[in-house]
């Protein structure tokens, strides 16, 4: 059978299935094809019709938002809506008639004529043309808005009895006899619920033996189709149905005490029940003779009725709906998890409930509703400090409270707003925890969920027993068979006992210790900020970001200029409303290095990944992948952010799905993208917040109360208006008058001396009181501590460790800063802390320093050339001594990684003032210390443009200096520059080449001069090697084999394979490229197995192991061996899946390579967040377009696919080889890495083989 058509018919016969079994997943795919096509209409016009895009676009997203909140976008709705067929048909209804307006309003827009041709013409719907396309997209939205009406009742369904409605409740009295036999010590309500439950269960799973679905949804969907062809509701009747079933929502669930209790008495929890099971089949045994625990077995699920094999298909025996294996089922856990999800074991054991009888099929959703509806006790705590978060049990007393304790601080009508917003549940640990069903006792809520869980679990296996054995299949444990006749009570007498054996298995467990308190969970902090003791102010401000990030998937940007307090506001933010979060993570926004460091420090800490090694982009990947499905609330903050497109890849382009929110400070006011997002422009203070930080920052016992009677509380006005009440400056004004022990009547009066003998003619800065301030303060600093100031000045402002500044200095410059000189130092940072001119913290047990920006501004605008370059020579100097140089011989040193990260900010300050600074002299030693960062962001591989930015800068400096052009250094260079290319992608090619070339002859130059020198010899085969390597991008194989026979040459003077298996590897892999080339398939085939046992055997399997891997398989799909190269691809894979994660881009690679639609999707999907080149992208995108136009399926979608792809391919001229080629695969093909996919399909090389022969 010819591959393509089979997986047509698969495909074919899924999408049946998904039409019968899951028409809310296929009418919500429709719609949103509708909205596609529609959106695309107005896209065409978006210049005449802005209103109508945007009103498009927020329907769009409306509607997406539904379909993953409610579950249509999978099939989780209809699974979940399977016994509420009333309320799934309503469903349906409202999704038929959204998808017939899209229609219209496409078919409008498109056929809208003049009134006068319409009237030729005869058209008398009074739609067509005559209502405009906005209300075709304001009825869309009011159906959208109706689904979000009906979102809590799909999300929780109540369901409808299906089955037999005359049945009694003496039908369910075996159920319950059995219940009590597995529980007898369980309330009498509770085993008629379990009981209940179970009937219910048995006769769902009777009706789908029947091959029937457990509910009629299928067939009253069906209906309302029919129906809806003959009469259409109004858009108004949708809504109030909507409303209506919103009233079945979740209600607020009742609080009490079950006979579960709470308990300290210890008691035996290792029971049968906590005991982790293997489900391995239908294990229907009974417990042994013999009172030893081992001799107890569980119910098992059973097994899939279908090898799990990926890509196949098969009916679940106990729902009926169509399982994808590898979409909703991959592992046999998953199996598991979807067995329980039909089966519904789980039941609120809580018998005064106001749900009592809702079952879950999620353990995890069962347990939570147990804790926060019953077990976790509600309360309201007072947020004042000296109350130290003081909880009342009840509404009242905390009201009364507040009433006598805090009456001061809020206005009657706030006190409702102020108590809910105390209320919360307690944080006091849950002490032991009984299981009601056996009497147990658990040592934490933990074990308890596990533990009673398996108890239901149980109970609900037997239903699926029982309808075993009702087909007359014989289930025996070697002591008889349970027949057809036997009731589910006899089937639990006759092969379980539970009562007797289980009373004895507990028996014999050994006591447990008491449980201990459980620990209250504090909020998880990245790189978190010390917070300021001295805050005052900004009250609205704080209240008006509370508000705005209230609900999740919210972003929100602070402005302002600089000294005005943003990421101080922020800071406050956070530790004030920590409690909101389970976390908060603060991202060093203002460089790319900074911002990947301090992003990835979240993996780092939440240790994601296992036991993945990760590159940067790995632990950004898994950061974003994290945010997107933690269930916990967080709060990510960029501070100092410059542009949006700086920190745009690292929020999940979900946000609104996730639990999160973005906080960002910025100097710019126009920031944000979206007028949805929220903004802050931040002014500066209030006369009496001017007034409360100066005066509180002199006297910091001063009760914030008191001020009116504070003697300098109107000169304290008079200093605030002076500086425009900017907060930097009223802080330097405190440190001033701190320091100089002056009063603020004597500072005013030197402040006004100093404005009346001012002739400044230099720029000013944005604000003029910073000036001003800085002459008074500089005439009275000492002069090392304003030296050092001038030092900082040059610096990270972030973050200055003390390590930097502090060493074992020979320099006389630098004498200062000698670690002997301890004191010294002290009463420099002590002079500037108190100054307010910088700030001085601990962080990870090191004094770290910072200054603020517009203080540098300041400074260097004050210092003249000659004094630039003498203060810049000397933050040179700290910073080389720290900065570690790289490797001789280019080669990565893991080691030296920490202290570059560590340092390189620094480095990166020096490089943007030796740019930005005219008259700052060049030299070979700042362009030494430039290449070396450079070297250290290819190591990491974080950012490449910037590291080509300290490398283009270096060569700079070089050129000015007029150094040897055949220095080592040009060499080293140009080589580092070549590999960034690399990483960035094919649109340097024709520099990347040049870098190379230009690199190999410098090296020939430095080798004749040094011919025995061994480290000059690596190097110069290490850039013949990456020539070589570079010249299968353009096809110049002959070269390359000239440039390979050398190198190996060299390989075999240095040793033998034994000795080099890398080396030997590295010329495996470069000789059974060119036999490919050539043709000369089996031999290449050698090589790459050769090359890949080599490389194992030196690296073991690493990324080289997986490229040869992955080049072995291209190879055989050249050769025809097109299964050998599937398996291959696929066993690639997986071990790069497991050990570099899915969003690698080599992963990716892999995934694509294996052909298959789904693989394909998938990649576009990951690409989203995964850092994957963008020609890689756009041949996915095409590759898909095409079979998707092969199998005549998606349209629409191939279209877009298709003119996605087209537009980067545009973006390349195509090469003189390829002139003439119609083949767009082929095009494609030869924009990707000649070593990473150029050759997934066979057209290219074939073409290229035969274009050589003629030539």
């Amino acid at each position: 059978m010819d591959v393509r058509e089979d997986s047509k018919e698969l495909r074919s016969r899924n999408n049946r299935a998904v039409r019968a079994n899951a028409p809310l997943a296929a009418n919500f795919e429709d719609c949103l094809q509708a909205f596609d096509r529609l959106r695309a209409t107005i896209y065409s016009s978006k210049k005449d019709l802005e209103d109508e895009h945007n009103l498009g676009e927020d329907c769009y997203s409306r509607l997406r938002t539904w379909g993953h909140d409610s579950g249509a976008s999978s099939r989780a709705l209809d699974h979940r809506l399977r016994k509420s067929p009333q309320l799934g048909t309503s469903t349906l209804d409202l999704l038929a008639e959204l998808q017939s307006i899209l229609q219209e309003g496409e078919q409008h827009f498109l056929q809208k004529a003049p009134a006068r041709l319409t009237q030729e013409i005869g058209i008398q719907d009074d739609r067509v043309p005559g209502i405009d396309i906005r209300q075709y997209l304001e009825d869309a939205l009011e159906i959208i808005d109706c689904l979000l009406d009906l979102l809590p009742s799909l999300r929780d369904p109540a369901d409808q009895d299906h089955f037999d409605t005359t049945a009694s409740g003496e039908d369910a009295a075996e159920d319950i006899k059995m219940a009590k036999i597995l529980f007898p010590k369980a309330p009498i309500p509770l085993n008629e619920r379990l009981g209940r439950a179970n009937w219910k269960r048995r006769q769902n799973l009777k009706k789908v033996r029947q091959g029937s679905s457990p509910s009629e949804i299928t067939k009253s969907m069906r209906g309302a189709n029919q129906e809806r062809k003959e009469a259409t509701k109004a858009h108004k009747q949708h809504k109030t149905h909507a409303k209506t079933f919103a009233k079945y929502s979740r209600r607020a669930a009742s609080r009490g005490t079950s006979d579960a209790g709470m308990s300290i008495t210890s008691s035996n929890v290792e029971t049968i029940f906590s005991r982790t099971t293997f489900f391995d089949g239908h294990s229907v045994t009974s417990i042994a003779e013999s009172e030893e625990p081992h001799k107890i077995h569980l119910l098992t699920p059973p097994m899939p009725p279908a090898p799990l094999i990926p890509g196949s298909y098969f009916s679940c025996p106990y729902c009926r709906l169509e399982i994808s294996v590898g979409d909703e089922v991959t592992t046999d856990q998953d199996w598991v998890d979807h067995v329980y999800l039909d089966l519904e074991p789980y039941l609120c054991t809580f018998d005064n409930c106001i749900r009592a009888d809702k079952v879950f099929g999620v353990k995890e959703d069962w347990f939570q509703h147990e804790l926060y509806c019953h077990r976790i006790q509600k309360v309201w705590f007072c947020r004042m400090p000296f109350c130290k978060n003081l909880e009342f049990p009840d509404r009242a007393p905390f009201e009364h409270h507040l009433q006598s304790a805090h009456k001061d601080l809020f206005a009657s009508n706030h006190l409702p707003i102020l108590i809910k917003n105390c209320e919360r549940y307690s944080e006091v640990p849950l002490p032991q925890q009984i299981c009601v069903l056996c009497g147990s006792t658990c040592s934490d809520v933990q074990s308890l969920e596990h533990h009673m869980a398996i108890h239901m679990e149980q109970l609900a296996l037997t239903a699926i027993a029982d309808g075993n054995s009702s087909e007359d299949e014989e289930i025996s444990d070697g002591d008889g068979d349970l027949t057809p006749e036997k009731s589910p009570a006899d089937f639990l007498l006759d092969e379980f006992l539970w009562a007797g054996k289980v009373e004895a298995f507990l028996g014999k467990q050994t006591e447990v210790d008491p449980a201990t308190d459980l620990p209250s969970i504090p909020t998880i902090w990245t790189n978190a900020p010390p917070r300021n003791a001295n805050f005052v102010g900004r009250t609205d401000n704080l209240e008006t970001i509370q508000t705005s990030l209230a609900s999740q998937g919210q972003i929100f940007a602070v402005s302002g200029r600089g000294g005005i307090g943003k990421t101080s506001t922020i800071i406050e933010y956070a530790y004030r409303f920590e409690e909101n979060y389970a976390y908060i993570f603060w991202v060093e926004a203002e460089t790319a290095g900074g911002r990947a460091d301090t992003y990835s420090l979240i993996a780092s800490t939440l240790k994601l990944g296992g036991d993945i090694i990760q590159d940067q982009d790995g632990l950004t990947i898994l950061v974003m992948e994290f945010l997107q499905s933690t269930d916990k609330k967080w709060l990510l903050v960029f501070d100092n952010t410059e542009e949006w497109s700086d920190i745009s890849n690292y929020i999940p382009p979900n946000l609104s799905k996730t639990r999160g929110s973005i906080l960002i400070t910025t100097r710019k006011p126009k920031f944000l993208r979206s007028a949805r997002d929220h903004h802050l422009e931040m002014d500066t203070f209030t006369l009496e917040e001017s007034r409360q930080l100066l005066l509180c920052s002199l006297q910091p016992s001063l009760d914030p109360h008191k001020l009116r009677t504070h003697p300098e509380y109107h000169l304290a006005a008079t200093a605030s208006k002076l500086v425009d009440r900017l907060p930097l400056a009223i802080s330097m004004i405190a440190g001033y008058v701190q320091v100089s022990r002056c009063t603020l009547s004597e500072f005013l009066e030197i402040w006004d001396e100093r404005q009346s003998r001012s002739r400044k003619t230099t720029k000013q800065l944005e604000n003029s009181a910073i000036d001003t301030l800085w002459d008074i303060g500089i005439r009275e600093l000492s002069l090392p501590a304003r030296n050092l100031l001038e030092i900082l000045v040059f610096l990270d402002a972030e973050s200055i460790p003390k390590d930097l500044l502090v060493g074992d200095h020979k320099e006389p410059f630098l004498e200062f800063l000698n670690s002997s000189e301890t004191i010294r130092y002290r009463r420099m940072i002590a002079e500037l802390n108190g100054r307010r001119l910088v700030h001085v913290k601990e962080q990870d047990g090191r004094q770290r320093i910072s200054i603020h920006r517009l203080l540098q501004e300041k400074i260097l605008q004050d210092l003249k050339i000659e004094k630039l370059t003498d203060v810049f020579g000397k933050a040179y100097c700290l910073v080389r001594k720290r900065f570690p140089p790289a490797s001789p011989i280019q080669v990565p040193e893991p080691d030296k990684g920490p202290a570059c990260k560590e340092y390189i900010p620094h480095v990166l300050s020096l490089r943007r003032a030796f740019n930005e600074i005219t008259g700052l002299e060049p030299s070979f030693n700042l362009a030494q210390l430039f290449y070396d960062a450079g070297f250290h962001v290819w190591e990491r591989q974080t950012a490449p443009d910037e590291g080509i930015l300290y490398l283009e800068t270096a060569e700079m400096i070089l050129n000015r200096l007029n150094y040897d052009s055949n220095a080592k250094i040009r060499a080293d260079i140009h080589t580092v520059i070549a590999m960034l290319y690399s990483i960035i992608g094919i649109r340097f090619g024709t520099q990347n080449l040049q870098r190379r070339r230009d690199a190999l002859t410098i090296r020939r130059k430095v080798h004749e001069l040094h011919p025995e020198d061994l480290e000059s010899d690596v190097l110069l085969t290490n850039a013949a090697s990456d020539l070589g390597y570079y010249l299968f991008e353009t096809w110049d194989y002959e070269e390359a084999d000239k440039i390979y026979q050398d190198c190996y040459k060299k390989y075999c003077e240095w040793g033998t394979e034994n000795d080099l298996p890398f080396e030997y590897s590295k010329h495996c892999y470069n000789n059974a490229r060119l036999c490919m080339h050539r043709g000369s398939y089996s031999e290449a085939i050698n090589l790459f197995r050769k090359g890949m046992e080599l490389s194992e055997r030196a690296l073991g399997k690493t990324w080289f192991y997986w490229d040869l891997q992955f080049a072995l398989a291209c190879t055989m799909l050249q050769s025809g061996e097109a299964q050998s190269a599937l398996e291959i691809h696929l066993k690639g894979f997986s071990e790069q899946e497991k050990a570099l994660g899915k969003y690698d881009s080599a992963t990716m690679m892999s995934n694509y390579a294996v052909g298959a639609a789904e693989r394909m999707e998938e990649c576009i999907q990951l690409a989203s967040v995964a850092k994957w080149s963008e020609e890689a992208l756009a041949r996915n995108r095409f590759h898909l377009s095409r079979i998707y136009a092969v199998q005549g399926i998606r349209q629409e979608e191939a279209r877009k696919l298709e003119e996605q792809a087209i537009i980067v391919l545009g973006k390349y001229a195509v090469p003189d080889y390829l002139r003439g080629v119609e083949d767009k695969m082929m095009l494609f093909d030869n924009l990707q890495p000649a070593v990473g996919g150029r050759f997934t399909s066979t057209g290219l090389l074939s073409y290229m083989q035969t274009r050589a022969l003629k030539a």
